[in-house]
């Protein structure tokens, strides 16, 4: 299997990906587009992208991204990970944190409580705070354990997320339509200016089946997006809720 991904090795997804497909080829990329460009150009089978983070919901950035480029979802796999803090001097002594939007909002709370007062320098990712810092004998760095070995950087705290079930759900990606047998669960996206309680109620009272949906962009002032799952929907369900939502796109497939 060839992956495209965000990397280079220290991201979450390098991570997850050299730990789910240990024998995987993986190209990596600086912007998440370019991991679709790869795909629609033949030189890898899927991109390998983060759908959502557990703890505070969907990444809109990739929900849209899949949307725009016409991809389709093949599988998922979750991901636990866990945040670390490397460099030269204690939180309470830095001046320079280098940090992942993501990964300090997952850790504020900590960095309080280590006492960091520094200024907060934003990187692109992980692996790019690891890097920065390795020129910095006055900053620290918020990173993953893969990228504290592999940069060869001294370890200061572990596990400094606030919450520590920091999960990640990722998603097999590329511009193929997947062709799984059932059972299996569908993706569909669906944008509409009603809001997320009266879609629902419209599609549980036209399917008579249980479908989850998530707000992916909701605004009064308008169009919603909304990520609609179902485990089953039958044919004739399914020609009634396009009919219904003109505007439905497929997202995709996995099994269950």
């Amino acid at each position: 299997m060839r992956l495209s991904l965000i990397g280079p090795v220290g991201t979450v997804a390098s991570t997850a990906a050299s730990m789910i497909f240990p024998d995987a080829k993986l190209t990596f990329c600086e912007q998440t587009e370019s991991t679709f460009d790869l795909v629609e150009k033949g030189q890898v089978d899927s991109a390998f992208l983060v759908l959502r983070v557990l703890k505070t919901g969907l990444i809109q950035s990739n929900i849209h991204l899949l949307k725009d480029r016409s991809f389709y979802i093949h599988d998922h796999y979750f991901f636990t990970s866990s945040l670390h803090l490397a460099g030269f001097l204690s939180p309470s002594e830095a001046k320079r944190l280098y940090v992942e939007p993501r990964a300090y909002k997952q850790c504020k709370n900590t960095l309080k409580k280590l006492k960091f007062l520094g200024e907060i320098i934003i990187t692109k990712s992980n692996a790019d705070s690891a890097l920065k810092v390795q020129d910095d004998v006055e900053g620290i760095a918020l990173t993953t354990k893969e990228a504290i070995d592999h940069y060869q950087l001294a370890l200061i705290a572990e596990d400094v997320q606030d919450e520590k079930n920091n999960t990640f759900e990722f998603v097999i990606t590329s511009n193929k339509k997947p062709e799984h047998e059932l059972p299996k669960r569908s993706l569909y996206l669906l944008s509409s200016t009603k809001d997320r309680a009266t879609v629902k109620s419209e599609i549980k009272s036209l399917t008579k089946e249980a479908c989850l949906i998530e707000n992916v962009v909701e605004d009064e002032s308008e169009e919603n997006l909304f990520l609609v799952s179902f485990d089953q929907i039958s044919h004739v369900h399914l020609v009634d809720f396009e009919k219904l939502y003109p505007t439905l796109q497929y997202l995709g497939a996995y099994k269950l």
